[in-house]
């Protein structure tokens, strides 16, 4: 059976592979590197199930580049832990990883400095606007409309072009001052006519648009004021084309939902989970947790992002490892980050060695491979 690659991913599949489990002796899941369909955005993988009726002994992941190659691909079948997959514990795409690796990768995650992103964490989607070209201002249009600086919060609405481990005032400024959307446009539930002239006419403006009937501003009481506007501790990449970025909040920024918003429980501090996140094991978590969408994105939902594992820093190293880190990769010198990380956390503190550093280096590096050569 052709199915969709959601199968190996998806929450929502997991009762579907419990379904299999009861009914076929023997399953397994063949994957390919190329589409099979390149003519369709879905992607899809071979489902082959035998001996109906028959408790499933025999599940295995079978990797490859092309569907036109399928036969020469069977030795790189891989056994999967049927237990495991029946529980919901892990997800087939980690079976693309050699054994080494995924054992490694569950040992690390017993330690007691590495903890899923989720136990230090609430990750959730920014605001909806609705429209987000009517939302969000240049400074120039909020200049032209006379509205009122109160009536705008200075807004992050994407990381792709930022480097560093904190997005400070200074760099917002560099996006105003290149005139981008820095803006949004933030009006309490209040009537037009208790609103200064220049914001009135914008409203009027948004109605001409027909921006009152988009479906996420008609349904509201009030259809121009966004609601659920928060100010996170950090920001965390939706869909990156390399790896995720986790950014600390410098100035009390706000975002929509093309990022997510990081909210840090009581008594877990920023800067050691910021540092950790730029290590391999952090980078290779995200490959496993995330999943790929077409163009070799890589998208987290929240509860993927609430799985990623982070090794977190010593506290006392943690200020001058983030301002290291932050030096790097404004320099554009992400390896330099990664190897000063994996240093500082995996080897330092956990007692890896160089070489187990590499094998999760290694196989971060061929999961990004496998979903960017899609």
């Amino acid at each position: 059976m052709v199915a969709p690659a959601e199968l190996i991913h998806a929450q929502y599949a997991r009762e579907v592979l419990r379904f299999l489990l009861r009914q076929f002796g023997r399953i397994t899941v063949r994957m390919f590197q190329k589409k099979m369909f390149q003519e369709l955005s879905e992607d899809t993988v071979l489902l082959l199930c035998e001996g109906f009726g028959e408790p499933c002994g025999w599940f295995s992941i079978t990797p490859g580049a092309r569907i036109e190659d399928a036969r020469a691909d069977e030795e790189e079948t891989v056994p999967v832990d049927i237990e495991a997959l029946r529980c919901g514990k892990h997800r087939l795409t980690r079976y693309l990883l050699p054994a080494k690796a995924r054992h490694l990768y569950e040992d690390i995650a017993s330690e007691k400095c590495v903890v899923r992103l989720g136990g230090a964490a609430d990750v959730g989607i920014g605001y909806v606007t609705g429209c987000n070209s009517y939302f969000h201002l240049t400074a120039d249009e909020a200049k032209l409309w006379r509205i009122p600086s109160r009536y705008l919060a200075p807004a992050v609405l994407s990381l792709g072009d930022f480097h560093g481990t904190v997005f400070r005032r200074s760099d917002w400024e560099r996006v105003l001052s290149s005139g981008g959307k820095t803006h949004l446009l933030r009006i309490p539930a209040l009537k037009s006519e208790e609103l200064p002239s220049g914001l009135a006419q914008y409203i009027v403006h948004g109605r001409e648009r027909r921006v009152s009937q988009h479906f996420k501003c008609r349904v509201r009481d009030t259809w121009y004021s966004v609601p659920h506007v928060r100010v996170g501790d950090a920001f965390l990449s939706y869909m990156s084309g390399a790896s995720p970025k986790l950014v600390h909040n410098g100035f009390g920024f706000v975002a929509p939902n093309t990022l997510h918003i990081v909210r840090f429980a009581a008594g877990w501090k920023w800067r050691p989970l910021v540092a950790g996140w730029h290590s391999s094991l952090t980078r290779l978590s995200c490959e496993i947790e995330g999943h790929p969408l077409g163009g070799g994105m890589l998208k987290l939902e929240p509860s993927e992002a609430e799985r990623v594992l982070v090794a977190v820093s010593q506290p006392q190293d943690a200020i001058g490892l983030v301002k290291e880190l932050d030096r790097l990769l404004r320099t554009d010198n992400s390896p330099a980050a990664q190897d000063l990380a994996d240093t500082s956390i995996l080897r330092r503190r956990i007692g890896l060695s160089k070489s187990e550093c590499a094998i999760l280096r290694d196989a971060a590096g061929k999961l990004e491979n496998w979903r960017m050569h899609k």
